[in-house]
Order: structure tokens, then C-alpha cells, then sequence
């Protein structure tokens, strides 16, 4: 059996904020196995031999795409395929460990702070 993908690339899911993730990625073949080889996953997530695409995801501060390649390999046969996963930002403001707001629109910062 030659080795071919089921699961076409680009746009998987999009990932929910501090979310649990559990999606795969499919190729036919006899004893397919995955790997990432390129690329990054959002923050928590990791592929399995499977093609399983799971974990927890994090939080982000604004919209992201996040790019990569998982490898398909069937004994000698070797496949590649491009995926992206989209992440939302939480609602309403976030706040960083120097008290400032990260006003996600306009990507400019608002210090509540003031010199006595």
C-alpha cells in the first residue's frame, strides 16, 4: 500500500484559550507513524506517534497562527504536510506583572502607574 494523506493541509482547528486539545492527523498506509519535523505547535500542545495533536493550550495576547509540518513515514516511504492551527486571545484586558494593559486593538500600552 503506498503511503498518501487523508487529512488535508492547511487550517486544522482553531484552539480555544486554556483549552483541552484532542485532534488528529491521518495518512493510509500499514504501521504509520507522525512526527513534527518543522514548525511549532501552540504552547502545550505536542504531536503523538499516532498523529495525535493534544495537551492544554495557553494563553496568548493576540490572534495566532501557529505554522508546521508533520512527517508520515511508512516504513521507507516518507510523506510531508503543512497544518496551521489559529489561537484567540482571551476577552477583555490583560494585565502583566508591571500593571500594564495591552490594549489588544491598537497594540499600545496603558500604564495605570503614578509617580509620587
Amino acid at each position: 500500500m503506498s503511503l498518501y494523506w487523508i487529512t488535508p493541509p492547511g487550517f486544522i482547528f482553531t484552539a480555544t484559550q486554556a483549552g483541552s486539545v484532542d485532534v488528529s492527523v491521518q495518512a493510509a498506509g500499514n504501521n504509520v507513524e507522525y512526527s513534527l519535523i518543522s514548525g511549532e505547535l501552540p504552547l502545550g500542545l505536542s504531536v503523538s506517534n499516532t498523529g495525535t495533536i493534544s495537551g492544554f493550550t495557553d494563553s496568548v495576547i493576540f490572534p495566532t497562527t501557529s505554522t508546521f509540518v508533520i512527517r508520515a513515514v511508512d516504513g521507507d516511504e516518507i510523506k510531508d504536510r503543512t497544518f496551521k492551527i489559529y489561537q484567540e486571545p482571551l476577552e477583555g484586558p490583560v494585565w502583566n506583572s508591571n500593571g500594564f494593559n495591552i490594549d489588544r486593538k491598537s497594540t499600545r500600552l496603558n500604564s495605570s502607574h503614578t509617580d509620587i
